[in-house]
């Protein structure tokens, strides 16, 4: 095979396949990266012909409440394959991914190491002929035993426990450090739960000698973390020490001590299983598409401030705009504008979530019918056709886009909906508060996905609704 695994686009934009997802694939589970990493992205280096762009003005003004440079949507381009090693196969319709967790052992010799030494020993000891032939990662080790034999290609494993932090970082358990733990004297019970700082392993210190070869192996009668342990060993076969994955789970490590040169300090990272929920959680934020107000423009929004100076209300410069400019908006929406300093842009930031949705229930249930070809197209229901003492109404929509983003997502815990488009209260932030991880490493001053662009997915469905 190897380095490609096919993903539905859709699913770019969800917990399964997003910006910093965990995905498990037929061979292994691999972590997405960050959207300015995607050849997608560096292949023209964010410039995007219009063809690209998504037109949602009501939908982009939302948005620009919190990334205040915005200035397009981009569309997901069509996925055919997931990058997921070195070697690329089409130069553009993929997302860019890497093998996660990074820590692999043998089920056949035990053997346990990071990839990238798999991957070198691989290279550096198999025959010319079976180099390329590394993906699915295999063992070396094996291959060198078997090689005169039937079957020599045996597939590693990925162990299941991961590292995460508050701030939505994630990292590899350093393994080589906690097969070199001392065990403890004291016999304290493990737990999932809060600890005091007495209870919490720490391995910061921990020393590990060079040359050192580790062993990944399971217990058949103990189905606990009892029975998972890791042996450390010298070349020649002595052992060195041996630890179980006991106590795994009071393991606190500092971010400074697992990402170098990181400008954050003293924040905590805590295991948990690759496959736990708590691993990822992705903040979206949908919207149905509107047509904008053709009469609303800089020309009419000109005219109304101009109205509004000379001491006229919202009632007398909607009746003006129509009978001397042929112009008509409702009172209400001037009266919003003049209210939001004449920006189109303010009246969509000031609204809240439910006031933003009601926008979309009060265009469809104040028109009988809409037709936009690749947007929206509605009918009203005759009432002769149900009971109108039971429904109120009945709308046939053969189709809807709706349009969904992703510009952050958190770990361990999820963010209320009203939440995603707010800045952390930096009085409030401690070192152990939930913080977003913007899906582009540009994050917010660069407007989260391609410099000054957003990521987004838009699909169109057809259903019936009652009210």
């Amino acid at each position: 095979m190897g380095q490609f695994e096919k993903i539905q686009t859709g699913k770019a934009i969800s917990s399964y396949g997003g910006v910093g997802s965990i995905v498990e694939t037929r061979n292994g589970s691999i972590l997405i990266d960050s959207f300015n990493e995607w050849s997608f992205f560096q292949k023209i280096n964010g410039q995007f012909e219009e063809h690209n762009f998504i037109i949602d003005k009501r939908f982009k003004n939302r948005l620009s409440k919190y990334f205040q440079e915005l200035e397009h949507l981009v569309k997901i381009p069509i996925i055919n394959e997931l990058k997921q090693g070195h070697k690329r196969k089409n130069q553009f319709a993929f997302l860019s991914a890497k093998y996660f967790p990074e820590w692999f052992y043998c089920n056949n010799c035990n053997r346990f190491d990071r990839l990238d030494k798999w991957k070198n020993n691989w290279e550096n000891n198999v025959k010319t002929e079976h180099k390329n032939n590394f993906f699915p990662p295999k063992c070396y080790h094996c291959y060198l035993k078997s090689r005169d034999k039937k079957r020599f290609f045996f597939d590693l494993e990925q162990v299941r426990f991961i590292l995460t932090s508050p701030s939505g970082e994630i990292a590899d358990i350093p393994w080589d450090k906690w097969a070199m733990l001392k065990k403890r004297k004291n016999n304290k019970k493990e737990s999932k739960e809060a600890m005091s700082e007495e209870e919490a392993i720490t391995i910061a210190n921990v020393q590990v000698p060079d040359d050192v070869i580790f062993e990944y192996k399971t217990s058949d009668k103990l189905d606990n973390l009892k029975g998972i342990w890791i042996v450390a060993k010298k070349k020649n076969g002595e052992q060195i020490n041996f630890t179980t994955l006991s106590g795994l789970f009071n393991l606190r490590i500092k971010i400074q001590d697992l990402i170098p040169n990181t400008k954050e300090k003293d924040i905590w990272f805590k295991p948990v299983i690759r496959s736990s929920n708590s691993v990822y959680y992705p903040n979206i934020l949908s919207s149905i598409f509107i047509p904008a107000n053709d009469e609303l423009n800089e020309y009419s929004i000109r005219l109304i401030e101009e109205e509004h100076k000379d001491g006229s209300n919202a009632q007398i410069i909607s009746r003006n705009l129509k009978r001397y400019r042929n112009i008509e908006i409702e009172p209400a929406i001037i009266q919003n504008l003049i209210d939001n300093n004449f920006s189109e842009r303010e009246i969509e930031i000031a609204k809240t979530e439910n006031q933003y949705r009601y926008d979309e229930y009060k265009f469809i249930t104040e028109k009988d019918s809409f037709h936009s070809e690749d947007n929206l197209i509605f009918n009203k229901i005759d009432k002769s056709l149900f009971q109108g003492d039971l429904i109120k109404s009945i709308y046939r929509m053969d189709k809807i886009k709706i349009i969904s983003v992703q510009p952050s997502y958190t770990r361990q815990e999820p963010i209320s909906l009203n939440s995603i488009l707010q800045d952390e209260d930096a009085e409030k932030t401690t070192k152990k508060s939930i913080v977003k991880k913007f899906t582009s490493s540009y994050g917010k001053k660069r407007n989260i996905c391609l410099q000054s662009k957003v990521l987004a997915k838009e699909f169109s469905l057809s259903l019936t609704i009652m009210f």
